[in-house]
């Protein structure tokens, strides 16, 4: 594989951010990773204050990351090589654009962490288990703050982006992702590459990433 001296990884999410860039440093060791969990990812401002002129050799997106880098793609580099992970052009049900997740239950699952509910931990530990991703019970302090929760729903909930958007990106889904159907994805973004045995945990989605740019190098 061709070195990759730089990456900038965009966090899925309601993830913790560090948590998420180990998992890509693990992929790619010899690299050196930059974590971005947007503030705001509405505000393009924001987006070209992290993005443009910062060297990279990679943009890595996932999940909500992955409609945040689509999202704001002029702030990308040409040169660089774009991945979409569990690629969102749209989360809910009701774009017919992939996404499984009715708007009913975003909404309601907004109103939860707006009032500060205590069902809205016991719907993020349901998120965290549909996901995959069993980071250690520990770390859930460091996700981020309610508010920067409550503008990433949002913003899953309203931004779509057209499927011609992600032509330069290498996108690439779990066949048996909770949040995504891969079969309309398929349709809307010909060149995915959909991963066997694969949820939308990023961890063997990294591990594809690996081998497909092996596999391109060669």
């Amino acid at each position: 594989m061709e070195s990759l001296k730089n990456i900038i990884a965009v966090c899925g999410w309601a993830l913790p951010p560090e948590w998420f860039r180990e998992q890509v440093q693990l992929a790619f060791p010899e690299s050196d990773v930059t974590l971005i969990y947007p503030n705001d990812p509405f505000n393009a401002d924001e987006a070209q204050q992290r993005l443009k002129n910062q060297p990279t050799d990679m943009y890595l997106g996932y999940s909500l990351g992955s409609l945040w880098l689509l999202r704001h793609r002029i702030f990308l580099s040409a040169d660089a090589h774009k991945i979409a992970l569990a690629p969102i052009l749209a989360f809910p049900k009701e774009h017919y654009m992939g996404g499984k997740t009715d708007e009913s239950k975003l909404k309601y699952f907004l109103n939860l962490l707006k009032r500060r509910s205590s069902n809205g931990e016991s719907a993020l530990k349901d998120f965290y288990k549909a996901c995959e991703a069993p980071f250690p019970e520990n770390r859930i302090e460091e996700i981020p703050e309610p508010d920067c929760l409550i503008k990433g729903l949002e913003f899953l909930k309203s931004i779509k982006v057209e499927p011609e958007a992600a032509q330069d990106f290498i996108a690439i889904l779990g066949a048996n992702d909770s949040f995504l159907d891969s079969d309309i994805l398929r349709n809307l973004i010909p060149h995915l590459h959909v991963v066997d045995d694969a949820a939308h945990g990023p961890a063997p989605l990294l591990k594809a990433l690996v081998r497909l740019l092996d596999e391109m190098k060669q």
